[in-house]
């Protein structure tokens, strides 16, 4: 009985990936659309890469940051980066 669960979670597992894949590709083989679109695209991921490498700040003060923890839109002002002006 276990083997038979074992071995059901690694067929879906496995079509899992392959419908995964199956989207990557579809994905990757379309138009990359015109000049407008891909800097509209690469401003997308300049933002998204400046996000994600902002952290949130620990509510609880650790021995590096003594003192209070500051809020998030603190933490996000101080951390404020201006994006690439685009004009459409």
């Amino acid at each position: 009985m276990v083997w038979t669960f074992t071995i059901l979670s690694l067929l879906i597992s496995l079509g899992a990936i392959g419908v995964a894949l199956k989207l990557y590709r579809g994905i990757m083989e379309k138009d990359p659309g015109d000049e407008t679109m891909q800097k509209l695209a690469r401003a997308i991921q300049v933002g998204a890469s400046r996000r994600t490498t902002t952290t949130a700040p620990s509510p609880v003060p650790s021995r590096r940051s003594p003192g209070p923890a500051r809020c998030a839109s603190e933490s996000a002002r101080a951390h404020h980066h201006e994006l690439p002006q685009m004009d459409f």
